[in-house]
């Protein structure tokens, strides 16, 4: 039964560590989105910030050309001061009918001189909609033809009082830049693996604008961003946490707590073995006659009374055997030989005695035999056959041969005619009879009489 407890220790324990760590999954989720999600928002904020910047910038370089101030000394100027107040351009241009005829700052961005972006298969779907928006329009990423980088192109188109186009004022913001803007924080979450994907129209599909070194293109959290016209999506990979030194902890915890059971009813059940066999040997021995091995006295009384208590009707013989001249024996040989005719008459008594028989030592050289579900008749021949084969019986002992005999009374009860004591008492008066009657016989006293 011990091991039947230690397995289901073991299942128990085992099934809360599974439960613990599961607990524990669903709070690490549960704080994994809450930081994702305030993590997605500042960087959305970072940002909107830097583009809605560089679309303040091409926002204020078209009103510069509403109000036609459009000369190249003009658009210098305006072009620095712009620069000087935001720090996230990395070009300006201006696209009179679409073509790119002024740039800054110039040395860096003069490839782009000339470009005609509404005629540039490649990329004039991006212009168009600007157009047809007539608002700022955010592209990305894009490979600029000046210099190959890539970056987030503003597009923002000029309409003259009569609402004909004239042109695109463009600011350009490098992706590495955008990067920079938003690297810090990142940094704050450890580096988490990170990806901002934007929309060309060009392309009309989702391009990755920017991402961390270790983004690998697997991610476990998705956000939207919209930017004037455009969507972006933003995508994390916080790496999952493995639990394997918790679960190795949990289950060795489990393993020796098991252990401590399975020690602890293996040696309790070693235990109670232990008492109840020294039960069954003290209980043996309260019932048993220490010099010869029967029953005692206490184990008939014992035997009687749980008859009593079952209500059961006592059937069978009685019979007293007491040994003839027992005292002279004592006298002549010593107690030590007295003993060992005791255990010899008790041994030759219970090998001629059914099992279901019972020996009992009395008292001093005096046994009481009880022979359930016999008739007097057979209980008297089985008297008989003890006196005769004690009779014939010779104790070796020393240079001395010692023979003796015994004196039986036997009496007889049927279905409960008379009680245990009432047996006793007649099985006792025919023992008196067989000694006044000479000893060495046996007589037999039936319940009529």
């Amino acid at each position: 039964m011990y091991k039947l407890y230690s397995l289901l220790c073991l299942i128990v324990t085992i099934s809360i560590s599974e439960l613990v760590i599961y607990r524990t999954s669903v709070n690490e989720a549960t704080h994994k989105k809450e930081l994702l999600t305030t993590l997605s928002r500042s960087l959305q904020n970072k940002i909107i910030k830097v583009v809605t910047h560089a679309g303040f910038a091409a926002e204020a370089m078209g009103i510069y050309f509403q109000d036609g101030q459009q000369s190249p000394q003009t658009l210098t100027a305006i072009a620095k001061k712009i620069e000087k107040n935001n720090a996230y351009i990395d070009a300006l241009m201006v696209a009179p009918n679409g073509v790119v005829s002024f740039v800054y700052p110039y040395e860096e961005n003069k490839a782009a001189m000339g470009h005609d972006i509404l005629n540039d298969n490649n990329r004039n779907d991006g212009a168009l909609c600007a157009l047809d928006s007539d608002n700022i329009v955010v592209i990305g990423p894009v490979k600029l033809v000046q210099n190959g980088k890539k970056a987030i192109i503003i597009r923002r188109p000029i309409f003259l009082d009569d609402n004909s186009f004239w042109g695109f004022t463009i600011a350009v913001i490098h992706n590495q830049k955008l990067m920079s803007t938003i690297q810090n924080e990142l940094d704050k979450y450890r580096n988490i693996p990170f990806s901002l994907a934007g929309h060309d129209p060009d392309k009309n599909q989702e391009n990755v604008i920017i991402h961390s070194k270790n983004f690998d293109g697997h991610y476990n959290y998705q956000d939207k961003l919209k930017i004037y016209n455009s969507d972006w999506t933003i995508q994390f990979n916080w790496p999952e946490k493995s639990h394997a030194l918790m679960r190795a902890f949990l289950y060795t915890v489990s393993l020796m707590l098991t252990f401590c059971l399975y020690f602890f009813e293996r040696t309790l059940h070693k235990k109670n073995n232990e008492l109840k066999k020294l039960n069954r040997k003290l209980l043996n021995e309260s019932r048993t006659d220490t010099l010869t091995g029967i029953y005692n006295r206490r184990a008939f009384n014992l035997f009687t009374k749980k008859h009593r208590e079952n209500e059961k009707k006592l059937n069978g013989c009685i019979a007293f055997l007491d040994i003839d001249y027992f005292k002279d024996i004592n006298d002549t040989y010593g107690h030590n030989v007295g003993d060992e005719v005791l255990k010899a008459f008790s041994a030759q008594c219970q090998a001629l005695i059914r099992g279901s028989d019972m020996l009992v030592r009395w008292g001093g050289e005096e046994f009481l035999l009880f022979m359930p579900e016999l008739d007097l008749s057979t209980a008297t021949l089985v008297c008989e056959r003890l006196r005769a084969n004690t009779e014939k019986y010779t104790l070796s002992h020393s240079n001395a041969n010692i023979n003796f005999t015994v004196s039986i009374g036997v009496t007889s009860s049927y279905n409960g005619q008379c009680g245990i004591e009432q047996m006793i008492e007649r099985a006792d008066n025919a023992l008196y009879q067989a000694k006044n009657n000479g000893r060495n016989q046996v007589v037999a006293i039936d319940i009529l009489s």
